[in-house]
């Protein structure tokens, strides 16, 4: 099985900030500050409406099944 680095182009994508690390990852911005506030706050995903949880639920699957190419 081949490892997700090698699929990748020859030049070494090594980030240097949280930023760039969404960046290179395929993170909106909109996601990264979802994500930002949830690592920090857990509980928030309560007080998220079903349809805006949803939402982002398929942001977050798209971009992990990017992984697996």
């Amino acid at each position: 099985m081949a490892k997700h680095d090698e699929g990748m182009n020859e030049k070494n994508m090594s980030a240097r900030s949280k930023a760039e690390f969404f960046r290179y990852a395929g993170i909106g911005s909109e996601l990264a500050n979802f994500l930002t506030e949830f690592f920090e706050q857990p509980d928030i995903i309560f007080s998220i409406p079903n349809e805006r949880r949803l939402e982002l639920e398929l942001q977050m699957d798209a971009i992990l099944c990017s992984f697996e190419q």
